[in-house]
């Protein structure tokens, strides 16, 4: 059986969005029980399996203000799984979410929703890299096929941002694995947009009955923020958020 895995990162108050993340992906998701949940950052949980972090990444150049630990990201991909489900915190699942450990998914060992937000937000950005603004990817569900991948993946990853070679358009991992894959030039999968439905204004909205994952961006707050207005326009899936975290903790 192929050894899977989704992976959170649990830094600071992220441990909360996993949490939920987690709870959810077991009530709605059909998570079956060999795909292991790795709390990644965590020293101490009851949620999921801890796993700590056992590499440095302070190095790593990333915007401190929207990303200060996103770094740490990419020790998931040391992880000893054929198949890495690495999924930000902020994310709610409403549907079934089969397909990402399933073998309808494919061979190919790359996965991730398309983004056309980033465009919006990172053009200059985007352009002074020379990457296709077609072929960007959204960070919030990437299923990396290890097993698929060369073997030493991590390490060429590590390797050119080290030296400078790659570059992060948006202060993250997902500006770094962009160019990543495009720089070697590696087929990768589309996900359907209903595995991370980003909640961007910027980006289609499906309709409620369509969303299997929904991705709390747009607007820089984490539903278990207290500071949300009543306002915002992503309310009642925060409101759905709250009330699945008032279930599980």
């Amino acid at each position: 059986m192929t050894r899977i895995a989704v992976v959170c990162l649990c830094t600071g108050d992220y441990w909360k969005g996993a949490k939920v993340l987690f709870h959810t992906l077991r009530k709605h998701g059909k998570l079956p029980e060999h795909v292991d949940c790795i709390a990644l950052g965590m020293p101490d949980c009851d949620f999921a399996t801890p796993t700590a972090i056992e590499q440095d990444y302070s190095w790593v150049p990333v915007s401190q203000k929207n990303f200060p630990r996103v770094a740490d990201k990419f020790h998931a991909l040391t992880l000893d799984y054929s198949r890495v489900i690495l999924m930000d915190a902020d994310m709610l699942c409403m549907g079934d979410c089969s397909y990402l450990w399933g073998d309808r998914i494919g061979k190919l060992p790359f996965y991730a929703a398309r983004d056309c937000a980033s465009v919006v937000y990172y053009h200059q950005e985007i352009q002074a890299i020379g990457l296709d603004e077609n072929l960007l990817f959204n960070a919030g569900t990437m299923v990396f096929q290890l097993d698929q991948l060369s073997q030493d993946f991590y390490d060429r990853v590590i390797e050119l941002i080290l030296d400078g070679t790659l570059k992060s358009y948006d202060g993250g991992d997902q500006g770094y694995l962009n160019h990543y894959f495009q720089l070697q030039d590696t087929e990768i999968g589309y996900l359907p947009q209903e595995y991370n439905g980003c909640t961007d204004q910027y980006i289609p909205q499906l309709p409620d009955h369509a969303k299997r994952l929904v991705h709390f961006t747009g607007a820089n707050l984490n539903p278990w923020s207290t500071t949300i207005p009543k306002s915002d326009r992503r309310r009642y899936l925060i409101d759905r958020w709250r009330a699945e975290w008032e279930e599980c903790k």
